[in-house]
């Protein structure tokens, strides 16, 4: 529902941001949009610490304690290591707009409508989600990191201005179901103990290899055309996701060559929710 609610938000936005900018200018928007956020402040103003429940916190955990969690779990590290393709395909904040100016020459109208069209893809991922009764399959994280590689690829050859409307509406949708069944995934999966810590380091990937990756998308741009950054980003997540599950199929034979006395660990691939 936080992801619903989020990509309603972007929905909106860029429609009514490009029919503002059309008509107030771009610093106009941007004063409004700053505005904006004074209702986030009234609401963080608003709330009761009273009323929140509080939980004692064990005083000897420590950070370690959720890594040495993370690095007995291959079900947990193999959605992580996927989820770092963000690293060079969840850049769309940047891809999409270059797109549209440098390669369809689009106003801010036309911008506002690539930017919904994408949205809406995002936002009926974030809808379908909610009917998730419990944890995805490693299937169902592989098959998602596929689709997104795939379409993001497809996106960055769109020929034209229609295609390139439609097809980032299904790498929207791809890109939010696969962050989504990950996170689920390493959420359910997490002992309780050490969850807070694990989706720590879940957020860490996903957000903190974005502005990374932004670095290489700007100097693709600059040497290879705005169409580079999509490609890339497509095919590394497809070769990534491809790698990661090779790894893990590996691994998973040595863990069962062990001997009988020593119980092989869970995989990304073998787990039960995986059957």
């Amino acid at each position: 529902m936080s992801a619903a609610c989020f990509n309603v938000a972007r929905v909106l936005g860029p429609a009514f941001a490009g029919l503002l900018i059309a008509g107030f200018g771009t610093g106009a928007v941007m004063a409004l949009n700053a505005g904006s956020y004074l209702a986030v402040v009234v609401g963080l103003r608003m709330m009761r610490p009273s009323e929140l429940r509080r939980v004692t916190r064990d005083g000897r955990a420590r950070v370690t304690d959720g890594l040495r969690h993370l690095a007995s779990r291959p079900d947990l590290v193999v959605p992580l290591a996927m989820v770092f393709i963000g690293l060079f395909g969840l850049n769309f904040q940047l891809t999409l707009p270059l797109l549209a100016k440098t390669v369809f020459h689009a106003d801010a109208t036309s911008f506002g409508l690539l930017t919904t069209a994408f949205a809406a893809g995002s936002l009926l991922a974030a809808l379908a989600d909610t009917a998730r009764r419990g944890r995805p399959s490693g299937r169902t994280v592989t098959g998602a990191a596929l689709a997104f590689g795939a379409l993001e690829t497809a996106a960055g050859w769109a020929p034209t201005y229609a295609a390139a409307t439609a097809l980032p509406a299904g790498t929207g949708f791809a890109s939010i179901y696969f962050a989504q069944a990950a996170n689920h995934r390493i959420q359910l999966g997490s002992d309780p103990r050490y969850r807070g810590r694990v989706l720590a380091v879940y957020t860490l990937i996903l957000q903190g290899s974005t502005p990374l990756g932004a670095l290489l998308i700007g100097w693709l741009t600059a040497h290879l055309g705005a169409r580079s950054p999509l490609y890339l980003g497509g095919l590394v997540s497809v070769a990534a996701t491809l790698g990661v599950l090779l790894v893990d199929r590996v691994c998973t034979r040595l863990r069962t060559a062990r001997p009988r006395s020593a119980p092989p660990m869970e995989s990304f691939s073998n787990s039960a929710e995986a059957q």
